[in-house]
């Protein structure tokens, strides 16, 4: 007669095992979760500082590629960039949700067929949620060059300082 053998399964895991891999998961999200966050608003920021920028880049070319003067609108109610005169070909910019616009002034920037302008304008972007640092872009007159750096608040008056 022949003996049936049966063998015990010893192939997955225990309750406690499953436990403990699971509070060393937890532990190591929290540890990564603020990088994580602080990671995705720079990201964020630096998104809306190439769409500004870009988008200030974009119509200073066409006005001087057109030999027109080009007029762009900066709409701080849905943080939105537009052209009514077509400088814009590649279509209006919105920010990513969660930045503010902010700026010093009307929310007109004109550029000239030469493109130069004829105002100064310092335009600030931040995180909704007050976090991170303060960017900012700057059209200086009368050449219209536009730079880039970060908001001094503790200036008097503040300033866009140059991004080292």
């Amino acid at each position: 007669m022949r003996l049936l053998h049966f063998y015990r399964n010893n192939y997955g895991f225990t309750l406690i095992e499953t436990l403990i891999v699971l509070i060393i998961l937890g532990i190591l999200v929290a540890f990564t979760a603020p990088s994580f966050l602080s990671m995705n608003n720079k990201a964020k920021m630096n998104d809306a500082v190439n769409k500004v920028r870009g988008a200030l880049q974009e119509a200073q070319r066409e006005a001087m590629r057109k030999s027109k003067n080009c007029t762009l609108t900066l709409n701080t109610l849905n943080n939105k960039i537009t052209s009514n005169d077509g400088c814009l070909v590649t279509g209006d910019r919105t920010l990513p949700k969660g930045v503010n616009m902010a700026y010093n002034g009307s929310n007109i920037i004109n550029y000239g067929m030469r493109g130069n302008t004829t105002t100064n304008k310092t335009i600030r972007l931040s995180l909704s949620d007050g976090s991170g640092q303060t960017k900012c872009i700057a059209v200086s007159l009368p050449l219209g060059i536009i730079r880039t750096g970060i908001y001094d608040t503790n200036a008097t008056p503040p300033v866009c300082k140059k991004q080292l």
